[in-house]
């Protein structure tokens, strides 16, 4: 038993590093039709995906019977449970009623986040801090990439054909806004990603120097990346987990000057940081837009879509090329020429006889997650709401919903300090808890 569920994680740690590193761009150069037009099936879906049915495959081998280990897992994790029929009902709906255009959106973005917590629903303390450290590792390694790209003004990650020669063209200047992508598939994925990654911190009291530089890096590669909601919102999640936790030692009588550190720290480096963002050319795109610019008021003008849809379409769904085919009147009437809110994007797909159903189960996972996380986790949940719904960042295929669920079970399930970590891919060493 114990030996399926290893494996169930072990496959479950292979479907992330994949979702972290293998986007649709590098697909695409590598010749792999993941996001183009037409295709087989099979080739639209994520490696990702995949290996995390698989991790679920070897998750429920664990019991004397699949189907009575299927069961136990229900009966035991019912929200998670609820969610992964409302999606399998929402594909089936879209499939009858609509066409299976655009039911990779389900099957790439949606199903592999409930897949996931099925394999991470038995997971231990120390392979939870197992997996955080995985996930610090893949968030510091896109933000570093970040950053290089920023630097020289170009992609280091191919964008589109491999067989052209990498170049950095003077027209990607910062003057020009160009945006960094890493091993992500667009700036605003990369933003999103980077905010989980920032309140994913390590533990500040044992590993201090270790906390600030993640922190100091995270945040610089959140500048570069440009997601004006996701800076937004981590200066003020920072903020409130700092207060709460000064104000929680306060009133216990503990705070002592080693607490203050932080707020020190900070005051110290803002200027610098600033001065740094500034000259360096990082923070230019999101000077140029500190106001109500068209790409956010792209955000409000892409609801004008309902208005053109017929009566039929609004109750059962609309077909993926009906859809592309509106995207027309509404590039002319609004200059929207994508529809980039996922909720949006859903209910036109979904109709809104089956809408309904795709609200639910997402209500029913970030359900499941808030009673699993601590404090700390339960605002990146509330950040991670606030931003995708506000950008385009699970409106497209998107790793994202899979880096939270991994990153919530990861956070609320880390060892105590000292605890050493069982074998996880084979390796085992001794490591700190990354509770805070």
């Amino acid at each position: 038993m114990q030996h399926g569920r290893h494996l169930a994680l072990n496959l479950s740690l292979v479907g992330i590093v994949l979702e972290f590193t293998l986007s649709g761009r590098i697909m695409a150069a590598i010749g792999v039709p993941y996001s183009n037009d037409g295709g087989p099936l099979i080739a639209k879906l994520h490696p990702g995906t995949y290996i995390s049915a698989c991790a679920v495959m070897a998750r429920l081998a664990t019991g004397l019977t699949p189907l009575t280990e299927a069961w136990r897992l229900i009966w035991r994790e019912r929200k998670l449970a609820f969610y992964l029929c409302a999606t399998l009902f929402c594909i089936l709906y879209e499939t009858l009623f609509t066409g299976a255009g655009g039911i990779t959106l389900l099957v790439d973005v949606f199903l592999p986040a409930g897949l996931v917590g099925v394999a991470l629903a038995d997971i231990t303390p120390s392979q939870a801090t197992y997996l955080t450290r995985i996930l610090q590792y893949l968030f510091m390694l896109n933000a570093i990439i970040a950053l290089a790209e920023a630097t020289i003004g170009g992609h280091l990650v191919p964008v589109a054909d491999a067989s052209e020669p990498l170049v950095v063209d003077s027209a990607l200047q910062f003057g020009a806004e160009f945006r960094p992508t890493a091993l992500y598939d667009h700036p605003l994925t990369g933003g999103t990603a980077t905010l989980l990654g920032l309140l994913l911190y390590p533990d500040r009291r044992s590993m201090p120097l270790c906390c600030a530089a993640y922190t100091l890096c995270m945040f610089i590669a959140l500048l570069a990346f440009g997601g004006r909601m996701a800076i937004a919102l981590a200066m003020c999640a920072g903020a409130w987990l700092y207060a709460r936790h000064v104000a929680r030692r306060a009133l216990l009588g503990r705070l002592l000057p080693v607490d203050l550190a932080p707020l020190l720290t900070l005051g110290a480096l803002a200027l610098p940081v600033a001065g740094f963002a500034l000259t360096s050319g990082l923070a230019s795109r999101l000077l140029a837009h500190l106001y109500w610019d068209a790409s956010a008021q792209t955000r409000l003008a892409e609801f004008h879509l309902l208005h053109l849809l017929r009566t039929e379409q609004i109750l059962f769904g609309c077909r993926r090329d009906d859809m592309i085919a509106l995207l027309t009147p509404m590039q002319l009437a609004y200059g929207v020429d994508a529809i980039e809110n996922f909720w949006l994007v859903m209910f036109v797909f979904l109709g809104a006889l089956g809408f309904p159903a795709f609200v639910l189960g997402i209500a029913s996972l970030f359900r499941w997650l808030w009673d699993r996380a601590d404090g700390n986790t339960r605002v990146m949940l509330l950040c991670f709401v606030i931003v995708t719904s506000s950008s385009n960042s699970l409106g497209h295929k998107s790793p994202l919903l899979v880096m939270l669920v991994a990153a919530v079970m990861a956070r609320t399930h880390t060892a105590p300090r000292g605890q050493t970590c069982e074998p996880v891919l084979g390796v085992e060493f001794p490591v700190t808890s990354a509770r805070t």
